[in-house]
């Protein structure tokens, strides 16, 4: 069976992501790399969809206490790219999120990981 899909939220299902599409320099086209997060398909799993919205959790987390990349990853021993994949919902970030606190069972029906497409109430 073929897995389920979603829009991609980084490329909004372009597939690709405009670099600095604030500030266009005269003549010049604006620099386009394929998306990182759907390789371009513009689609991820609801897996990935998840992984994503924990990984704005693991951001929103290490922003409140004023930590940049560096000082955070250096704080619990990991390295930053890891950490940076994290917060983007490259990788799984529930591992992390447990060892540190910030997995708790008594939130798991709250945290938005899908296994299956989000129904209408999940989407309000």
């Amino acid at each position: 069976t073929q897995e389920a899909k979603v829009t991609c939220p980084p490329c909004k299902g372009e597939g690709k992501i405009h670099l600095f599409p604030a500030f266009p320099q005269r003549g010049k086209p604006i620099p386009v790399l394929t998306c990182d997060q759907c390789h371009g398909t513009g689609q991820i799993s609801f897996e990935m969809l998840g992984w994503i919205r924990l990984g704005e959790m693991v951001k929103e987390d290490r922003r409140s206490r004023r930590m940049t990349h560096h000082k955070e990853a250096d704080a619990k021993g990991i390295t930053v790219e890891a950490l940076c994949n994290m917060e983007q919902g490259k990788v799984d970030p529930r591992p992390y999120m447990e060892i540190h606190g910030l997995w708790k069972p008594s939130r798991m029906d709250a945290l938005p990981v899908f296994d299956s497409p989000p129904t209408k109430h999940d989407e309000a």
